[in-house]
């Protein structure tokens, strides 16, 4: 009897070893990884590192960012290449929603929240740009939420919480038919408000402000 108590102790410490003991082709980062995402047999993920790779290497460069063929354990080319860490991800479609403490992604500006092409790596139009760190993301049909230590999105006050559409608005212009030393006639549309709501149409411009904006400096807005 004792002979057979001791033979499934055995047994068990071993499948209990067996269980602990991490896959030997995980892949591994050489920082701190904050955030895991598995969406359609690849695994994304964020943090604080630089390279990826096998136990043992080689290791390939992935700033903040990588993607990772679940099946094959293979770093794909996805590469949005973020020029600091990533602490949020979540999926909606064919894009990837990112966010973290970073500026620039895809070779783009994109403060702290971006959305990726899930097949070409490229930056969406999408950009509400937060003015602080983003730790945390979710989708619930076409809603984004968003937490962390902003207190603003877009220039519009919310403090560390916020409720984002996930699909940037379609915006189509129409070439200028008159211009002359104080006017110019051209038209636009939005054509797809992706889900957000258009508050007004009309044009925002300045004869001072190179970048004029809605309530921006030397900036008038005609609406209609």
């Amino acid at each position: 009897m004792k002979k057979f108590f001791i033979f499934v102790l055995l047994l068990s410490s071993i499948l209990m070893f067996a269980q602990n003991t991490p896959n030997e082709s995980t892949w591994v980062t050489n920082g701190a990884v904050e955030v895991i995402l598995y969406a359609d047999g690849i695994t994304y993920i964020g943090g604080d590192f630089t390279q990826v790779g096998p136990v043992g290497g080689p290791m390939t460069t992935r700033n903040y960012l990588a993607a990772i063929n679940a099946s094959a354990g293979i770093a794909t080319a996805w590469n949005p290449n973020p020029d600091a860490a990533v602490f949020a991800l979540t999926a909606y479609g064919t894009t990837i929603f990112v966010g973290g403490n970073f500026r620039n992604i895809g070779g783009q500006p994109r403060n702290r929240l971006a959305a990726i092409d899930v097949n070409t790596g490229n930056v969406t139009s999408w950009n509400p740009n937060a003015n602080n760190i983003v730790n945390a993301l979710e989708v619930s049909g076409t809603t984004i939420y968003a937490g962390g230590y902003f207190t603003e999105i877009g220039g519009i006050s919310r403090p560390y919480f916020a409720q984002l559409d996930a699909s940037a608005p379609t915006l189509t212009t129409t070439s200028i038919t008159t211009f002359d030393a104080t006017s110019a006639l051209m038209g636009g549309n939005v054509t797809d408000d992706g889900g957000a709501t258009v508050f007004e149409r009309g044009v925002v411009y300045s004869s001072t402000n190179t970048n004029p904006e809605i309530e921006g400096t030397d900036v008038t807005a005609d609406s209609n």
